[in-house]
């Protein structure tokens, strides 16, 4: 694999000084664009492990995967945003389309998730954690445009302390009537 961000004490030393012009700085003399948002959004994880081009390949073809399911179509899909109030009043501006969480037919979302994502034999697996999920009617589902959330899977050292690495990726926006 080849190392794309490797220890290097000056831009970590950055990044905890709370220097956040250091940081910019000292990361665009060295990296891409794409490559300096990827490690601002992994410092935990880069700092631990460093960066190779498996993790940055990975969150890209999970993204890729996410996109195409998500925006190829006009229906609402499972990791989709829905702007949800709940019977407290209480808003949840990012919630989660969860799909069928409780196999019995409905259709779920989750408050205040936190996504994992992975590809199995070439087929999106995701598990949401965060929050409650209340059943809801996905005809009351109207569509708000786009906006891109988080996601995260699991790096090249797989389940471990920092092992998750965090990415973007744009998906539908509903809004509970």
């Amino acid at each position: 694999m080849d190392i794309i961000a490797p220890y290097e004490k000056e831009w970590i030393d950055a990044h905890y000084s709370n220097d956040d012009e250091l940081w910019r700085k000292t990361l665009k003399e060295h990296y891409s664009p794409a490559i300096v948002e990827f490690i601002k959004m992994n410092a935990s994880y880069v700092y631990e492990h460093g960066l190779n081009t498996f993790e940055f390949k990975k969150a890209d073809l999970v993204r890729e995967a996410i996109e195409h399911r998500n925006l190829n179509t006009d229906k609402p899909c499972d990791l989709d945003a829905v702007y949800y109030v709940n019977e407290y009043e209480r808003e949840y501006p990012n919630a989660i389309l969860a799909g069928d969480t409780y196999r019995d037919g409905t259709t779920t979302l989750c408050e205040n998730g936190s996504v994992h994502v992975s590809l199995y034999d070439n087929e999106l697996c995701h598990s949401i954690s965060g929050g409650a999920f209340p059943v809801i009617n996905p005809d009351d589902l109207i569509p708000n445009g786009t906006k891109k959330r988080l996601f995260w899977t699991w790096g090249s050292c797989g389940s471990c302390g920092n092992g998750g690495i965090y990415f973007t990726a744009k998906v539908k926006n509903w809004e509970l009537i």
